[in-house]
């Protein structure tokens, strides 16, 4: 396996992450409320726990850049003519950079109060 091919796995690796763990923890914060919340009958704080998902957002976006500059090196490393395909793989490699302003503005506005 050549360091272009190595680079390539390793910066989808990384934006695959940068989507997934956000929503894992989503997932898991809500299954833990509704067995111990909701299971008592106690609501939880909605501003406390948007608070807890903007803080997702850096880690996510920290993900998502190294995947992408791990993402443009193995692209600079290819021959000329590279192929287009290798471009539009670094456009969707940073898709999440461009999706996440899109959650974090609602919920800051609904913290914020």
């Amino acid at each position: 396996m050549s360091i272009e091919q190595k680079l390539r796995a390793w910066a989808i690796s990384f934006s695959a992450v940068s989507v997934v763990l956000p929503a894992a923890v989503i997932i898991d914060w809500r299954e833990y409320s509704e067995t111990h919340y909701f299971a008592q009958g106690i609501t939880p704080e909605g501003k406390a726990v948007a608070s807890g998902f903007m803080l997702l957002i850096p880690a996510s976006i920290l993900l998502c850049l190294t995947g992408l500059c791990l993402g443009v090196l193995a692209y600079l490393k290819l021959d000329k003519p590279r192929p287009a395909s290798r471009m539009v793989e670094l456009v969707l490699l940073a898709l999440p950079l461009f999706l996440w302003p899109f959650l974090a503005w609602p919920l800051f506005h609904w913290v914020r109060g």
